[in-house]
């Protein structure tokens, strides 16, 4: 979980440098050479800076899978949660 934490502070610090890069890059009004340095530049930033690679871990338990996103509980979490009456306005659909 500290790794996914890591991940989410860096993304976070070089979100608008990421993105104005990304739009330099895109750009066709500039010259080959000048969109590859600053493609160069973004390549140095690595893959830590991107949002694909953060994941959705649960609070307590730290499940990686069946994560609901409202909520920040593993299905299974959320579930035993429910049923204790620990989550407020949630109550057993049948």
């Amino acid at each position: 979980m500290k790794r996914n934490y890591l991940k989410r502070l860096n993304f976070k610090k070089l979100e608008k440098q990421n993105l104005i890069l990304k739009i330099i890059n895109n750009n066709k009004i500039l010259s080959l050479e000048r969109r590859t340095k600053y493609s160069k530049i973004r390549h140095i930033y690595g893959k830590n800076s991107s949002i694909t690679l953060i994941r959705n871990n649960c609070i307590k338990t730290g499940r990686n899978r069946g994560v609901l996103s409202n909520y920040g509980l593993s299905r299974l979490e959320f579930k035993k949660q429910s049923s204790k009456g620990l989550l407020p306005g949630i109550k057993k659909s049948s």
